[in-house]
C-alpha cells in the first residue's frame, strides 16, 4: 500500500509555499499552512536543544569510557551510542527542512526528509534490540552470559550492522518510490518490532510471576526497561497509522491528515527520549543524593 502523492489536502489558508504533490512528497502540502510551519518550528526547536544536547553528552561519556578504559561496556550501551548518531541524523534532517521551508528550497527539503526516513526504522531496531538484550537476560540467562563472555560481542556487531543496512534499505526504497512514500515496507518493519518487544515484555512478566523470582529487582529493572520501550513504540506507531487511516478515509477528513501528521511528530519524542534516559539512570546520572547538612 502507498501514498497516493496526488491526494488533494491542501490546506484551505494561503500558501507559504507551493509544492507539487505529483513532483513531491504528500506531506510537503501540510507546510503550505502557516499553522502547520508553526508546529514543525516547535518540534524542531525541541529536538535541538533537548534531544541533539543529551546525545552529545551520552557520546561524550562513550568516548570518555573508551578513552580511560573505564571497564566493560554493555550491549545497552553500545546501543545507545548508535542510537544517538541515528538520532543526530535526524535531528539535522529536521533542521534542514524546517529552515528549507523559509526559502521554499525544495531540494534541501528533500535531503531533510531523506534524513528522517533512513534514520526512523533502525532508531526502532535499536530499541528491539535493547528489549531483546534485556529478555534473554531475564528467560535465557545461560545463554546471556554465555554470549556474554564468548560471541555475544560479534553477534552484537552483527546485529548493528543489520540495522544500517535497514536504514540503507528503508532509504532505497523512499527513492525508488519517490514521491509516493512505502508505507507497506515501514509499517512492516514497524509492527514486526512492536510483536517482538510486547512479546519479549510478556515473556519477562510470565518468568517474574511464574519462577518465584518476584523479588529479583535486577529483573524487574529489566522488565521495567522493556515495558518503557514497548510504550513509547507504540505510542508512536499509533499516530502514525491513526494520520494514515484519515489520509485513506472519505475526502471530507482529508483535511485532518496534516493536524494528524503533526501531532504523530510529537508522538515521537518519547521514543528519543527512553534510551538516553535509561542510560543515564544506569549510569547513576539521574540518581538524587540526599546531602546531610550537620
Amino acid at each position: 500500500m502507498l501514498i497516493n502523492s496526488s491526494s488533494n489536502i491542501f490546506p484551505s489558508s494561503p500558501p507559504v509555499c507551493s509544492f507539487n504533490t505529483s513532483l513531491y512528497p504528500v506531506v510537503f502540502s501540510c507546510f503550505s499552512d502557516t499553522k502547520n510551519i508553526i508546529h514543525l518550528h516547535l518540534c524542531t526547536i525541541t529536538y535541538f536543544l533537548l534531544i541533539l544536547p543529551l546525545y552529545l553528552f551520552i557520546l561524550w561519556m562513550g568516548f570518555q569510557r573508551w578513552r580511560y578504559h573505564s571497564g566493560q561496556t554493555s550491549h545497552t550501551d553500545v546501543f545507545t551510542y548508535y542510537m544517538a548518531f541515528l538520532e543526530i541524523l535526524i535531528v539535522f534532517g529536521l533542521f534542514s527542512f524546517c529552515s528549507a521551508i523559509y526559502t521554499c528550497s525544495t531540494t534541501i527539503m528533500v535531503f531533510g526528509y531523506c534524513c528522517i526516513c533512513i534514520g526512523s526504522p533502525a532508531q526502532t531496531f535499536f530499541h528491539c534490540l535493547t528489549c531483546m538484550e534485556r529478555y534473554l537476560a531475564v528467560v535465557h540467562p545461560i545463554i546471556y552470559m554465555k554470549l556474554k563472555r564468548s560471541h555475544g560481542v560479534r553477534i552484537r556487531n552483527i546485529c548493528i550492522v543489520l540495522a544500517w543496512l535497514l536504514s540503507l534499505w528503508s532509504g532505497g526504497f523512499v527513492a525508488m518510490f519517490f514521491p509516493i512514500f512505502p508505507i507497506s515496507v515501514y509499517f512492516s518493519i514497524f509492527a514486526i518490532i512492536i510483536i517482538i518487544v510486547c512479546f519479549c515484555s510478556l515473556a519477562v512478566f510470565c518468568v517474574l510471576m511464574c519462577s518465584g523470582t518476584r523479588r529479583d529487582q535486577t529483573k524487574w529493572r529489566a522488565f521495567h526497561t522493556i515495558m518503557a520501550i514497548t510504550g513509547t513504540l507504540v505510542l508512536r506507531f499509533s499516530g502514525q497509522i491513526v494520520s494514515i487511516l484519515i489520509l485513506h478515509s472519505l475526502s471530507a477528513t482529508q483535511l485532518y491528515f496534516c493536524e494528524t501528521f503533526v501531532c504523530s511528530v510529537w508522538l515521537c519524542l518519547p521514543s528519543s527520549l527512553v534510551l538516553p534516559l535509561l542510560f543515564l539512570h544506569r549510569n547513576g546520572k539521574l540518581t538524587c543524593h540526599k546531602c546531610n547538612l550537620n
